[in-house]
């Protein structure tokens, strides 16, 4: 007797706990941009990242943070740093 050729099992999604955050903001506004993180975050952050771009006018943030602290961070950064630009949000997998 052949297999069918498909299943009606649903595929499980993998739930997604920490994500990456992007933020670029001008190079005058990295300690306040760290200041706001570590005092939102906490220990829910995983590590963070910082990169010199535009020839250093420019600083690249990369942030690893638990699912539940994202909205409170972009929250607290909109507020303290308007001209903070935001990239993707995108959820890192499992290792």
């Amino acid at each position: 007797m052949p297999f069918p050729s498909h299943s009606y099992r649903q595929p499980t999604l993998p739930i997604h706990k920490d994500f990456m955050m992007r933020i670029t903001v001008d190079a005058a506004s990295v300690a306040e941009l760290r200041r706001i993180i570590v005092g939102t975050c906490g220990d829910l952050m995983i590590y963070m990242r910082v990169k010199p771009v535009d020839h250093a006018s420019k600083m690249k943030f990369w942030l690893c943070l638990s699912k539940g602290s994202i909205d409170a961070v972009i929250g607290n950064i909109m507020r303290a740093l308007p001209q903070a630009e935001f990239g993707r949000i995108t959820p890192l997998l499992p290792a």
